[in-house]
This record gives structure tokens, C-alpha cells and sequence, in this order.
């Protein structure tokens, strides 16, 4: 790790523990850091790849077994498309991963853009598209009130989307 990765990860760990949202820093060999945080009811990750000029902030959103149980494929395609209208309006990008019963939203920053003020307001960005992306999901299955939970802590291992 280079004297600047160090000091960038020094950086987002002093921001993220200053203000109460750091949980634990994760060990990944393919990662210069990935730390684990909370914030406005989000468990999310702040992750560097190993030689990449970005950081990466992502948020897991597992949709949950009563959900899962109604979504139909015609209703998924239609919150797929409604979701991906409403990202498509705000500076973050949202993954379907194929097969598995989540979304991610998600956003980089890049070193040379990186200071307290962007990595807070890309934390905003995350925690508001997610709020929202989850009340569309509710919306379309007619659920609203009953959200899906934020991603937990899993033990068999980290959980990000890189």
C-alpha cells in the first residue's frame, strides 16, 4: 500500500468513526480497505479496490422473503424499470445482480474529488435513493409500510458489490 492509499484510508476511517458511523473495518485481499458503517438505518460499505484511484460506497438492499413471495416476474420487470427511471435523475447507479433477491446502490468517487464534504454528500445521495427505491418496490406490490430491511451483518463473509 502506497504512502497515499495509507492516507486515504486513514482519511475515510477518521470521517466515518468522527462521526459515528464507522462498525468495523473487513480484511480483503482484493481490497485496500473495506469498512462497514451505518448510517441514516443503512448498513453499508465503504470499500478501495487494490490499485484503483476510487473509492466505492454501496449499499445491499435484500428484498425480503414476504416480498419475494408476491413479486411476481412481471411486477420485478416493472420495478426494475420504475427504479432504474428514478436513478437515472441522481448522480448514483443502481446493479440487479442476476438471481439473487437484492438491489445495490452505489457510487464512486474518484481521489482527486475526494474530501469530507463529497464522501458525506455521496452517503446522502445513497441513503435517499435507497429510501426511495425501497417505497417503489413497496408501491408496486402494494406493500407500502412494510420495507424490506436493510442488509445485515452476514457470517459467511463481507457483503459489497464490486
Amino acid at each position: 500500500m502506497s504512502y497515499e492509499e495509507s492516507n486515504f484510508k486513514k482519511l475515510v476511517r477518521s470521517w466515518c468513526e468522527s462521526d459515528g458511523i464507522y462498525r468495523e473495518a473487513i480484511k480483503d485481499k482484493r481490497m485496500e480497505f473495506v469498512y462497514r458503517i451505518e448510517y441514516a438505518r443503512f448498513h453499508m460499505v465503504v470499500t478501495r479496490p487494490v490499485e484503483k484511484d476510487f473509492i466505492q460506497i454501496e449499499n445491499v438492499i435484500n428484498i425480503s422473503p414476504e416480498h419475494q413471495r408476491i413479486l411476481t416476474p412481471e411486477k420485478y420487470a416493472r420495478f426494475r424499470n420504475v427504479a432504474l427511471d428514478y436513478i437515472l435523475g441522481l448522480d448514483v447507479d443502481i446493479v440487479f445482480p442476476p438471481n439473487k433477491p437484492m438491489f445495490v446502490i452505489l457510487d464512486k468517487i474518484y481521489d482527486d474529488g475526494l474530501t469530507h464534504q463529497s464522501f458525506f454528500s455521496s452517503l446522502r445521495r445513497i441513503a435517499h435513493a435507497s429510501a426511495r427505491v425501497i417505497k417503489i418496490l413497496n408501491e408496486i406490490l402494494g406493500t407500502l409500510g412494510a420495507e424490506p430491511k436493510p442488509a445485515q451483518h452476514h457470517d459467511e463473509g463481507p457483503v459489497y458489490f464490486t
